[in-house]
């Protein structure tokens, strides 16, 4: 009698931790998942026509889907444009925009839990233009010694690749610039490089060509014979094959970018 009762008891208990363990897990689970945030979305975008934009990311974890707001200035007011209910989804082509009008955007990831929406931050804002030209973003790193790389970052934000030169100049300045701009094609084949150097004109050289994707960054590496200090109003000018064309550009601390058609 007793070890039936023992066997009943040990039956009973068996049958709660059963029942127990399940819902404790299934608690846990939903512990986890509410202490689990929600990724900052990584966001690209650029061109793909006259009228088109495509945005672009990298999958969250654990996301529904995403939000895209945009606007027409970079500290205007941000309206949402796309709502993206599958989580799989990571690219939204933003079509029917004004010609050669700047648009920002920037995404963030969401989920459902308990019937409510959660979201995770902001991706950080993004900018590109509606064109079948070249179009581009960049920066120049910034030293305070003098150095023989100069570093120029270039984001490709339009249509096509942008496929970069070897060979480049550095300018110390405005003035050089239009020195070299005068010159004859003779000079400047003739010239030395200790005679450039005295205009402040510093030839450079990377290792190969460089192309870059549209959407994507690359860092080009220009090397100088003599080190250089990094000035303000100095210029770096590349050449480019865009689209089956050649371009040439300089970039500046101060003076922002040009660039011009090789006929």
């Amino acid at each position: 009698m007793r070890n039936q009762k023992r066997h009943i008891a040990l039956l009973a208990a068996a049958i709660m931790i059963l029942t127990i363990v399940p819902a404790i897990t299934a608690e846990t689970a939903v512990a986890a998942e509410k202490e689990l945030k929600l990724a900052r979305v990584k966001l690209v975008n650029h061109a793909v026509g006259n009228r088109s934009i495509k945005n672009s990311w990298k999958k969250v974890k654990g996301a529904k889907g995403y939000e895209i707001y945009r606007a027409t200035k970079l500290k205007g007011k941000y309206q949402k444009v796309k709502t993206i209910n599958r989580a799989k989804t990571v690219s939204w082509t933003n079509r029917n925009l004004k010609k050669e009008k700047g648009y920002y955007y920037k995404v963030r990831a969401y989920r459902i839990t308990d019937g409510e929406k959660e979201y995770g931050k902001f991706s950080s804002v993004q900018w590109a233009v509606p064109t079948n030209y070249p179009n581009w973003s960049y920066s120049i790193s910034r030293k305070s010694k003098k150095t023989k790389t100069i570093k120029l970052t270039i984001t490709n934000k339009s249509k096509f690749r942008m496929t970069f030169a070897k060979d480049g100049i550095y300018f110390k300045n405005s003035l050089a610039a239009k020195r070299w701009d005068t010159m004859t094609g003779e000079q400047k084949v003739n010239s030395s490089n200790a005679d450039l150097q005295a205009k402040g004109i510093y030839p450079t050289s990377m290792n190969k060509k460089y192309t870059v994707k549209p959407g994507k960054s690359i860092t080009l590496k220009y090397k100088t014979q003599k080190a250089v200090k990094y000035q303000k109003g100095g210029y770096v000018e590349s050449t480019f094959r865009y689209h089956k064309k050649d371009y040439g550009t300089r970039h500046s601390y101060k003076h922002g970018e040009a660039y011009w058609v090789y006929q």
